[in-house]
């Protein structure tokens, strides 16, 4: 806008700016939260919709192999086979209800740890025992620090964290596929690897793989899951002191990886 003198002659200039980097980085931090939040309606709403095909697949073998039991002249030996696929479709839900729950009091502050001496060998020991016993389709290695690691750490959640990582690393192999588990002392910590050689994950995907409800499912069969297992292990880790991470090649399987420090960490 020209200034003029007394004389009608424009002695100078007066121009306004208006800063909208402010506004529009608020703008697109809104618009970004607001995406954000639709995708997590949308991934809960995939969750309920696939825990409730989960409940009725399990609901449906218990009920079907208890009726053949009750109501067919069947053998001890028959009997025995549709006893354990009850079993497993029972622990399968056993399974989802426990993730459902933990992670509800993981996220309001609720779950507490229960901190003891743990040799993590020992440990790891047991979860690859169980792991095998679980799959008879997949062969075990186990490397573990010659130290012998002793942690202060809750030993049925960690235990937790090694039966989902080992439960993925089962659930994303191919038959006859090995599954590497080693532990090495270093820097004050003991880390973790649980290295598989299934289908790999996808660069895109890996920052998004410890949140909840998120599953990988580029696989050629269909994995059985909720997609809460990495999200209720990254809590477990990092209630510990700790860090959980992947290192993966898409179609060269994945190393995942967590630490936990030497020291007390309090609850």
């Amino acid at each position: 806008t020209g200034v003029r003198n007394a004389s009608g002659r424009i002695d100078y200039f007066i121009a306004m700016y208006e800063d909208n980097d402010a506004e529009h980085a608020a703008n697109e931090a809104a618009a970004a939260h607001l995406a954000g939040l639709e995708r997590l309606n949308r991934l809960k709403s995939e969750f309920v919709s696939l825990v409730s095909h989960e409940f009725r697949t399990a609901l449906v073998g218990i009920s079907g192999f208890s009726e053949m039991i009750r109501d067919e002249d069947v053998s001890l030996d028959e009997a025995k086979v549709y006893a354990g696929d009850i079993n497993k479709d029972a622990e399968r839900l056993n399974r989802m209800i426990n993730d459902m729950l933990d992670l509800d009091r993981i996220e309001a502050g609720r779950l507490t740890l229960h901190h003891q001496t743990v040799d993590m060998n020992n440990l790891l020991e047991d979860a690859v025992n169980r792991a095998r016993a679980s799959s008879a389709h997949h062969t075990f290695t186990c490397n573990l620090a010659v130290e012998k690691p002793v942690v202060q750490a809750d030993p049925d959640r960690i235990a937790q964290v090694l039966s989902n990582l080992l439960s993925n690393a089962i659930k994303y192999s191919p038959d006859g596929g090995n599954i590497a588990v080693t532990s090495l002392a270093r820097d004050g910590v003991v880390e973790v690897s649980v290295h598989d050689h299934g289908v790999g994950i996808a660069p895109e995907f890996v920052d998004r793989l410890f949140s909840r409800y998120e599953r990988y499912e580029k696989s050629a069969s269909k994995i059985i899951g909720t997609g809460l297992g990495l999200a209720i292990s990254r809590q477990i880790v990092e209630m510990h002191g700790g860090k959980i991470w992947v290192e993966s090649k898409q179609g060269d399987g994945s190393d995942f990886r967590f630490t936990i420090p030497v020291g007390q960490v309090q609850s």
